[in-house]
């Protein structure tokens, strides 16, 4: 796979949180807190670095 397992878990947890954003009407507080992320605000900034 190539990467390390702090890497592989935040794809994990990225996957998730498209999913969600696009198969459901949840709020971004609670696709996060689904997703494992500790705060909106951290899970905004990765999700922005990570998917443009």
């Amino acid at each position: 796979m190539q990467l390390t397992p702090a890497e592989a878990g935040l794809a994990v947890r990225l996957a998730v949180a498209r999913h969600l954003l696009a198969s459901t009407d949840q709020s971004v507080t609670r696709i996060e807190a689904a997703s494992g992320f500790c705060d909106a605000s951290h899970f905004c900034t990765v999700f922005r670095i990570c998917e443009g």
